[in-house]
């Protein structure tokens, strides 16, 4: 049979002042897929320690505990016993989610239960070799869930290529979703009509893959390029270092690499099952061509990007315009859904986690 749950010298150590208590002391064993097991020991064995590290409740001091075949880090913050659970499902190789949506998470953990989960090769997750199809990619999420929570129903919240994800579960699984938020979600039809990634996009990424393997990339990308300019100056300096040191970890992982080769036949499957239009549904709507985002970053960066010449910087501003109507016409599309615009970036909730949180707020109550 299938190896199903792996633990891999797991310790588990509580310190009370200068008193360290060994819960767990360096535990391994497996557990095969369908398999019964049954943990036994007398009283402060452990037991209890270990079966709260497997469900999710606990982390390890230190070890490794797989579960098919991967390693996923499940993040948890806000109020526990509220009624309301938000599941965060990052963009593409959103590396260094548990810190970039911080400012967000903050104006919202006073209400909600919060689930940060890094899938496949992001974050402190291991990499994978299997295949990233939305099917692959919702059940990870869904065990996941089903470890460490006892919720039944999610409040999905999804960036970028995440809002195909969360509409496919949403679509397979209707009971287990209350709502579903997109933050400048990429709508499924947008990556039909751009068609399979080309040949040349897909080298470029293997060879970031390979970059960020080797370490190379330290040398070959700088920090603005990796993880943007901090335009409101509202994450401290370790942040930074944090969110740098995750990125260089595995923005181009082996999962993100198949994720961008999927990509089109995932959103095809995702059109052909949606079945979303009786589900509450908040578009935050991210522009850049409006507003205070506008005014004070996107023009600079236009100006610097062109050297100037406005002939240019208006054709790009036309072309972005024209994306975002076309964008707004299939999420209008989807019914049931409110549409709030705001001005910034694709990584909106970097810029605005106020605007963002105060809309999120008043949807769910």
């Amino acid at each position: 049979m299938k190896e199903f749950v792996k633990v891999q010298d797991i310790t588990k150590t509580y310190k009370m002042g200068e008193v360290e208590i060994h819960a767990v002391d360096h535990i391994s064993f497996s557990i095969e897929q369908g398999e019964l097991v049954v943990i036994v020991g007398p009283s402060g064995a452990g037991k209890t320690t270990v079966l709260n590290i497997l469900g999710g409740m606990d982390t390890a001091t230190s070890g490794k505990l797989y579960v098919d075949g991967k390693d996923i880090n499940v993040y948890q913050i806000g109020k526990q016993d509220s009624q309301q659970t938000i599941v965060y499902i990052q963009g593409l190789g959103s590396g260094d989610t548990v810190i970039s949506t911080r400012p967000l998470f903050d104006k919202l953990k006073d209400d909600f239960h919060i689930y940060l989960i890094d899938r496949a090769g992001n974050g402190m997750s291991s990499d994978t070799k299997a295949d990233r199809t939305v099917e692959e990619i919702v059940e990870e999420y869904r065990l996941a869930l089903k470890q460490s929570s006892s919720n039944k129903k999610y409040i999905l919240m999804a960036h970028s290529i995440g809002g195909m994800y969360a509409e496919y579960w949403a679509s397979l699984y209707p009971d287990e979703v209350e709502a579903i938020i997109y933050l400048d979600a990429t709508p499924a039809e947008c990556y039909v009509e751009e068609g399979k990634p080309k040949v040349s996009t897909l080298a470029i990424a293997k060879a970031e893959n390979i970059f960020c393997s080797t370490g190379l990339q330290r040398l070959l990308v700088s920090k603005d390029m990796l993880i943007g300019k901090d335009e409101n100056d509202i994450y401290t300096d370790k942040e930074e270092e944090l969110r740098l040191s995750l990125m260089y970890r595995n923005t181009y992982s082996r999962a993100t690499y198949s994720e961008m080769k999927l990509y089109y036949d995932n959103a095809r499957k995702v059109l052909n099952s949606r079945e979303i239009k009786d589900i509450l549904k908040l578009y935050i709507v991210a522009n850049s061509y409006n507003g205070a985002y506008f005014d004070n970053v996107y023009k600079e960066r236009l100006n610097k990007e062109y050297d100037g010449d406005n002939e240019k910087i208006e054709e790009k501003i036309e072309k972005g315009k024209e994306l975002l109507t076309d964008k707004l016409e299939y999420i209008e599309a989807l019914g049931n859904i409110d549409i709030k615009y705001v001005s910034g970036p694709h990584t909106v909730y970097e810029y605005a986690p106020n605007e963002i949180a105060d809309a999120v707020i008043k949807f769910l109550k």
